[in-house]
């Protein structure tokens, strides 16, 4: 309850239903704001005035879905193509690709977003591989150690990368894709 210049005020709140009740008053009236489905007693009054007032408000609620672990089919990462050549070295977006196709050298040509879709991706990243053996794992994208690119990083010959740390795209944004090395 605050008190001050001759006006009270009061705010209750009631957790079973989740309900407020306002309550101010000066020296000649008392109001109460609340919701609907409420009812008062008044005691020892010699007057009592109901009016209704209606308060319209637009409240849109958002509730929270817990996102599992995706599979690493099901986790896409956007996958570029660093090379260099007498011109210069360039980084080419190549698409996106499930973690699952990336890991294993699977990437194809003219995958979605590609900017060269005559570009034999497929063929670069088995060299890329070097005899180098990946299977997918998916880990939480905070703190996670995680081998994104494979290739040559010296020379940027065949070197694919998934970029952002190959955080799995939207709704899996939590998780990344992580090539785990199977062959020794």
């Amino acid at each position: 309850m605050i008190k001050s210049n001759n006006f009270i005020s009061t705010l209750n709140y009631y957790s079973n239903n989740q309900t407020c009740h306002l309550f101010y008053s000066n020296t000649t009236s008392i109001i109460i704001d609340l919701n609907y489905n409420s009812s008062f007693i008044f005691i020892n009054q010699s007057t009592i005035l109901i009016t209704l007032k209606t308060i319209t408000s637009s409240t849109t609620t958002t509730i929270a879905q817990p996102v599992t672990k995706p599979s690493c089919s099901a986790c896409n990462a956007n996958i570029y193509n660093r090379y260099s050549n007498s011109s210069g070295t360039f980084q080419e977006p190549i698409g996106a690709y499930s973690c699952e196709t990336f890991c294993t050298g699977k990437l194809s040509s003219g995958a979605s977003g590609a900017t060269d879709p005559t570009y034999n991706y497929g063929a670069d990243a088995i060299t890329a591989l070097n005899g180098a053996v990946y299977t997918c794992n998916i880990r939480a994208s905070l703190g996670a150690i995680c081998l994104n690119s494979y290739g040559n990083a010296s020379s940027f010959s065949g070197l694919f990368f998934a970029i952002n740390g190959g955080v799995c795209n939207t709704p899996y944004g939590g998780y990344r894709c992580c090539c785990k090395s199977s062959s020794g």
